[in-house]
């Protein structure tokens, strides 16, 4: 099961709304507060297919500038918790 820990970075401070909105319609990702036009969040996926899919469909979301990782773990489910630190949240 993949999950990603990622860091998207908006365009402009007005394009945070509707990111913000999209990614809460998708229950395999997980936000955390914005910080200016960032946005930590993670991606839990259960094969690697749906990751590149995910993945893709937050490259092309408008308003999305870039989508940077923090770090990749393609171990099996239960072996790392996707819940975001404590300062993120």
């Amino acid at each position: 099961m993949p999950t990603s820990g990622l860091v998207l970075t908006a365009e402009r401070p007005e394009d945070l709304m509707p990111i913000l909105a999209a990614l809460a319609a998708e229950p395999a990702v997980e936000c955390a507060t914005p910080r200016g036009v960032r946005v930590p969040l993670v991606l839990e996926t259960p094969d690697k297919q749906t990751d590149q899919r995910l993945w893709d469909w937050l490259r092309r979301l408008p308003g999305v500038a870039n989508v940077d990782v923090a770090f990749i773990h393609l171990g099996t489910q239960g072996s790392v918790s996707p819940k975001l630190p404590e300062e993120f949240s």
